[in-house]
Formats: structure tokens, C-alpha cells, sequence
């Protein structure tokens, strides 16, 4: 296991979490909220962007912190109004996050 640091915790900014945590010497970040929008909402040139700053400050992702499986229905009456069934948002986007 590795200690990590969400990154919007830390800045709502990626890259400027990706500075401070850099310049405090730790080398592992999750990922939650970047770019004002959940991760999963990144579209293929948002992702280019994350993989680029994660390179540049010298870190690695140990976690991606989706809400996908937050906003599922649990039980057959439970109502959860941003669910989409479809998974839309994530549908071509998740590959690009391999883990290595």
C-alpha cells in the first residue's frame, strides 16, 4: 500500500496540487475532481492533459476516485437522480488510465 494525497484536497487546481505535492516530496496522488468535473466527466484531451501533468511532476495515480458507483441505486426502490444506467459519461475514457 502506498500513502497517497487526493489531489482536490490539497488544490481544486490539478496542477497547481500536482506543484505543492511535488515540492513536498510525496510521489502518489488519487484522483477525484479535476478540471471542475468528476473524472470519470474527462473527455480524450482532458486525459492527454492528466497523464502529461502526473509525467511532468513526477507522480503516479494509485487511485481513480469515481463517483460512478456512488450515484448506482442499491435496492430496487432506491431513487438516485444523476444516475445514468448507460454509463455514457465514462464510455470510452476509462482506457486511458492503465494501470502500469
Amino acid at each position: 500500500m502506498q500513502l497517497s494525497i487526493i489531489t482536490d484536497q490539497i488544490n481544486q487546481d490539478f496542477e497547481t496540487a500536482l506543484q505543492i505535492i511535488h515540492e513536498h516530496g510525496y510521489k502518489y496522488i488519487e484522483i477525484h475532481n479535476v478540471f471542475s468535473k468528476s473524472i470519470e466527466e474527462c473527455n480524450d484531451k482532458e486525459v492527454k492533459k492528466i497523464k502529461e501533468l502526473v509525467q511532468r511532476y513526477e507522480v503516479k495515480v494509485t487511485n481513480i476516485a469515481s463517483t460512478i458507483f456512488f450515484l448506482c441505486p442499491l435496492y430496487e426502490n432506491d431513487q438516485v437522480t444523476l444516475f445514468n444506467p448507460e454509463f455514457y459519461s465514462i464510455k470510452g475514457n476509462v482506457h486511458a488510465f492503465k494501470v502500469s
